[in-house]
């Protein structure tokens, strides 16, 4: 897509709420470390949320999530996308709630539109332990 899609935040979050009226967006309570528990797992619930400007086209959005340490990827996404307007934001609203981490670490999510990456997040996930 000619030019790529431009991010406005990609975010890691427990809640996202948009109202479609006005496009506001509530994140709600964003994180670098998430405690969760570990592969076979499925992890707490969470959300990947972005918005997303691009050219007037279609294409294809995939996200991914990596291991760091391994270069691993643990949960892949993928989903054509349509910018009808190139004011008119795309709101990527991800359930992130089936996604399995294998290990403790830190992990990078990627969003590529294409061919092209357009936004990048690093986080942290720490071994869930009962109290």
């Amino acid at each position: 897509m000619v030019p790529p899609p431009v991010v406005a935040g990609l975010h890691v979050c427990r809640d996202v709420l948009i109202d479609a009226a006005s496009h506001e967006v509530t994140l709600t309570r964003s994180f670098r470390s998430l405690s969760a528990p570990l592969y076979p797992k499925v992890t707490t619930p969470f959300w990947a949320f972005a918005e997303l400007y691009g050219p007037v086209a279609k294409g294809n959005l995939t996200l991914q999530v990596l291991a760091l340490d391994k270069q691993e990827m643990v949960y892949a996404f993928k989903h054509s996308v349509e910018f009808k307007d190139r004011f008119e934001p795309v709101f990527l609203k991800l359930n992130m709630g089936q996604c399995r981490f294998p290990r403790p670490g830190e992990y990078e999510m990627i969003v590529w539109v294409d061919l092209d990456i357009v936004a990048l997040r690093r986080f942290e996930i720490l071994e869930e332990t009962k109290p």
